[in-house]
Formats: structure tokens, sequence, C-alpha cells
């Protein structure tokens, strides 16, 4: 019986959800990945799972694969890879799991939370 609810436990927490946010006009918006607001209020998503979403230096938001951070020139990087991590390094510098790509609003959506 503990084995079972450790397994059980185990898919529970490895498990992915889709993010919500909720808009300065009070509607909520989902995507398949991390939700960012703009600085003007519109919300936006990654449209990946698992995927990341980061206001840029001009206050819009860009969207990747994998999780997305602004460096220290003001471009959003984020992971080429599926889930993949991305930290600031010492000098700034966003390094990436499997290599980054720029943030793109292509790799967003915009869609009504139900």
């Amino acid at each position: 019986m503990k084995k079972y609810l450790t397994l059980l436990l185990l898919i529970i927490s490895s498990a992915s959800f889709a993010d919500c946010l909720q808009g300065r006009n009070g509607q909520v918006y989902c995507g398949a990945g991390a939700c960012q607001q703009s600085n003007s209020g519109q919300v936006f998503c990654s449209i990946y799972k698992d995927g990341g979403a980061e206001l840029n230096s001009q206050g819009l938001v860009a969207c990747g694969v994998g999780q997305c951070l602004q460096g220290s020139t003001g471009r959003v990087l984020c992971s080429v890879t599926e889930d993949g991590g991305a930290a600031l390094n010492s000098a700034g510098n966003v390094k990436c799991y499997g290599g980054c790509e720029p943030g793109s609003e292509s790799m967003c959506e915009q869609t009504d939370g139900l």
C-alpha cells in the first residue's frame, strides 16, 4: 500500500498544469505555459507546454519553448528545450539548458479562460 501511495504522489507532483492570469480588465486568460501581463495590461501566455513568458525592456511580453529571462541587455532569452531552465550568470547574461533563443510574441497566445 505504501508503494502505491508513493507512486501516486510522484505522478501528481510531476504533473504540469497550464497557467492562468487575470488581466487589468478582470478577464482571465490561460495558456499552455507561463503567463505574464504587459505594461499595457494585456495578458499573454506561452503556446508551449511548460514554456516561459517574460517582460522585455519595452514592457512587452516575449514567450518561448522553455523558461525565459531578461538579461542585462534587456533582451528576453528562452531555453530552446521544452521545460528547460534559464538563469542569469554573475555578468547578467542569460544561460539556458540546451541553449538560448530570443523570446518572441509569435510564441505567445491570448486565450480567454473558461
